[in-house]
């Protein structure tokens, strides 16, 4: 009976510590601005919350639905990422649609 318990609180502990997915923290801030320094603590720290990407630009905070979009310019495809669902394909292709290949980069700019 104590083997099944032991057995069972840890599967238990197991499945609680891997439901909460940490991000990585890297880097640091260093603002030369009093006025960011207004808006971002000292003590910020930057969490990676997607990878995967070739060349991004944006940002973009879609508040209203909660996301933010980025574009993958080489792979030709806008990204978007929800704290719920994390990071998705949101459009595919994102940029250059025709079927002919043509040189530089085909996907969507910012």
């Amino acid at each position: 009976m104590k083997k099944s318990l032991l057995i069972l609180g840890l599967c238990s502990l197991f499945i609680a510590v891997n439901a909460q997915k940490i991000n990585p923290v890297t880097g640091s801030i260093e603002t030369h601005s009093k006025k960011l320094s207004k808006l971002i603590h000292k003590d910020a720290k930057i969490e990676m919350i997607a990878d995967g990407f070739q060349f991004t630009e944006g940002p973009l905070w879609i508040e209203q639905e909660m996301m933010l979009l980025v574009s993958d310019i080489p792979a030709n495809i806008i990204y978007k990422w929800t704290e719920a669902k994390g990071k998705e394909v949101y459009v595919s292709p994102g940029g250059y649609t025709h079927p002919e290949k043509r040189g530089g980069f085909m996907g969507p700019n910012g």
